[in-house]
């Protein structure tokens, strides 16, 4: 797995934004080493130590707080470093919004703070990556980049969304869409200090206590109520409040104002309750209105050490059109009630609208008219503590992004949702279940994925889940179903062979790690557009029974490395008809793979390959391998190729 640039990086909170820049490094030619940090164990330490020895460029991700844990001489991000400034290489820190380095590190890594590094924006980050290229980086691409691929990542990270205590969340998918912001805010770099922060910052409780409170104060029920449908009525509208952007770059939107109102926080808010009248309320009181008539009011109310919020208007509250991140960061509300007074129907924007809510334990949302709604990205992205939502019976059919939807719902255990949830007009369903930890079964059979370009991630990550109806899928727009199963560790059943997968460029680690899946049936597959199967079926070790099309690899595939690398269950693989002619990288290819015992490849065309290194790591059953007519002559890392393999090189060369 040898490489010219490694990318290290902290998975709380520099991931995403790893993947992005590997994407583009990779679609302009460089060859660049990224892998998860969950891999970081084991034999695969060694590996990760072994390609830093190996690479020129140490690109590092500085999320927030990416350093704090290097205390411990155990932590992997620090051992990266240390290896790095051992070895001498050219370490280049790309420092997110949100990042400081500590006041201190340990010595063994403490020069890492001088070195020559850059700051990535949300605004201009193909620039960074531009410069990234052209000032850092001491490789050079070993290819040209693909245009059409790279504005297609340019196209992604353009939609970047920031999240507090997860760095920049990077947007996997060219066709997501951006979040929205304030139109009259002003352009902020990074480095820039926010100059509009409010003067009154509560530590504990807003500064400004309600000198009253209310004699009759509704309670607020701790699980939210079924809403009945409230749709076509002329009530008064609630502004929408989406996060300002200096909170944003300063990692703080929690800190937030509460519906403008600079006395009171989003994380100091305990429930939010909306009334159809105005009667019992609090002399705080302030007007909400989306024309700022005093036909909505909002008050709050001490309960311990926290506040219960009140939204009011006669007859009920129309919402705005755009509801972007109207309750994001509400970090310690624990519920939300719409009591049947509140109207959905000219809502067409939900994104990111209660994420990071990581108190709020039950959703019930059924009943609400969303027929108008085309965006609900991130509505639920990272509500960790989230155990159960309800959305039977709302109208999806005019959603276009479902993107991070409940991404890190890690505690979300029970789904109820419309059978057709997904419809025709979904677009992105990017790791719209990623990290839903606790999910052990959705039915997902009656949705309509045909319109569906970007499925990479989509349940990546669900750890318990057993197993999925997609035997009817429609896939054929689909384009990128990288990581769509992956680490799916319980997954046992998948039908998937009449997929038509034609039009899909991006197979990278698909089913990686899904540990206990034995058979896989994708011979009625179209590959002929794939551009990389990277870890397709990486550390799947269960599997012993996969059925490919006799011409799984065409002559459009760039990469190649560690496909069925770990996979130990395989007796036998028929690669005989691939056509490897674009093949640049066959690192690992079937490394560990130890139950093989021969490989028909003395038809392959490999003058275009750069990389075999542990291509046959650990096959040690492997006895029947002829590679006497390969082009070799270009081949940088040929060495460790039969590394604990049943058979040489020299044999295979003679066989």
């Amino acid at each position: 797995m040898k490489c010219d640039i490694f990318i290290s990086y902290r998975r709380d909170g520099g991931d995403m934004t790893a993947m992005y820049i590997y994407q583009a490094l990779k679609e302009r030619g460089y060859n660049v080493f990224y892998d998860l940090e969950v891999l970081r164990a084991g034999k695969f330490n060694d590996a990760l130590l072994e390609n830093i020895r190996a690479c020129k460029d140490f690109v590092l991700i500085l999320s927030p707080h990416a350093l704090d844990r290097c205390g411990d001489e155990n932590d992997w991000v620090r051992k990266e470093i240390a290896e790095a400034l051992r070895q001498k290489k050219n370490i280049i820190p790309v420092m997110l919004n949100g990042f400081t380095f500590p006041e201190y590190l340990p010595d063994e890594i403490d020069d890492v703070r001088y070195q020559n590094g850059l700051s990535a924006t949300t605004e201009y980050f193909m620039e960074s990556v531009n410069r990234l290229c052209s000032r850092y980086l001491d490789s050079k691409p070993h290819k040209k980049g693909n245009p059409a691929l790279i504005a297609a990542v340019a196209v992604a990270v353009a939609a970047l969304a920031l999240a507090a205590g997860m760095g920049w969340y990077f947007m996997a998918g060219p066709g997501s869409v951006p979040r929205a912001l304030p139109t009259a805010t002003p352009t902020i770099e990074p480095t820039a200090t926010p100059t509009a922060e409010p003067t009154a910052t509560p530590t504990a409780e807003p500064t400004a206590t309600p000198t009253a409170e209310p004699t009759a104060t509704p309670t607020v029920e701790p699980t939210p109520t079924p809403m009945a449908v409230l749709s076509g009525t002329n009530l008064p509208e609630l502004r929408g409040d989406p996060l300002q952007r200096s909170y944003i770059l300063a990692n703080q939107f929690e800190n937030m104002p509460v519906l403008g109102n600079d006395e009171f926080r989003r994380e100091h808010i305990r429930s939010v309750e909306f009334l159809p009248t105005f009667e019992n309320m609090s002399e705080n009181a302030w007007d909400v209105s989306a024309i700022q008539d005093s036909s909505v009011m909002a008050w709050a109310v001490p309960n311990g050490d926290l506040y219960d919020l009140y939204i009011a208007g006669e007859g009920g509250v129309k919402l705005h059109a755009d509801v972007t991140e109207l309750f994001s960061g509400y970090m310690n509300m624990k519920s939300i009630a719409f009591n049947g007074c509140v109207d959905f129907s000219g809502v067409e924007n939900m994104d990111c609208m209660l994420e990071y809510c990581r108190s709020l334990e039950h959703v019930d949302l059924r009943g609400i008219d969303t027929s108008n709604v085309t965006n609900m990205r991130g509505l639920f992205f990272n509500c960790s503590g989230l155990v159960s939502v309800n959305l039977e019976g709302l109208d999806t059919s005019s959603v276009e992004n479902m993107e991070i939807m409940f991404a890190h719902c890690v505690s979300l255990r029970e789904l109820k949702l419309p059978e057709r949830f997904v419809s025709a007009s979904v677009e992105n369903t990017t790791h719209m279940f990623y990290r839903c930890e606790d999910i052990d079964e959705l039915d997902v059979s009656g949705w309509d994925v045909s319109g569906v370009k970007y499925m990479q991630g989509m349940f990546k990550e669900c750890r318990y889940l057993h197993e999925l109806d997609v035997a009817n899928w429609d896939v054929s727009s689909a384009e990128d179903m990288s990581w769509m199963f992956s680490c799916c560790n319980q997954l046992d059943t998948l039908d998937m062979r009449d997929w038509n997968v034609s039009n899909v460029r991006d197979f990278a680690l698909m089913f990686e790690e899904c540990s206990v899946l034995r058979e896989l049936d994708l011979s009625g597959w179209d590959t002929s557009s794939a551009v990389t199967m990277e870890g397709m079926f990486e550390r799947s070790g269960a599997l012993e029974t996969l059925v490919l099309p006799e011409r799984f690899v065409t002559g459009t595939l760039e990469s190649a490395r560690a496909i069925f690398n770990g996979c130990g269950g395989l007796v036998e693989i028929d690669v005989s008809q691939w056509d490897t002619s674009s093949v640049a990288d066959m690192t690992a290819l079937f490394g560990n793979c130890c139950s093989l015992q021969a490989l028909d490849v003395s038809g392959w065309n490999t003058s275009s390959v750069l990389y075999m290194g542990q291509m046959f790591q650990n096959c040690e059953q492997l006895k029947t391998l002829d590679i006497s007519n390969w082009d070799m002559d270009q081949v940088v890392d040929p060495e460790d190729m039969f590394l604990g393999a049943g058979i040489t090189r020299e044999e295979a060369m003679r066989q």
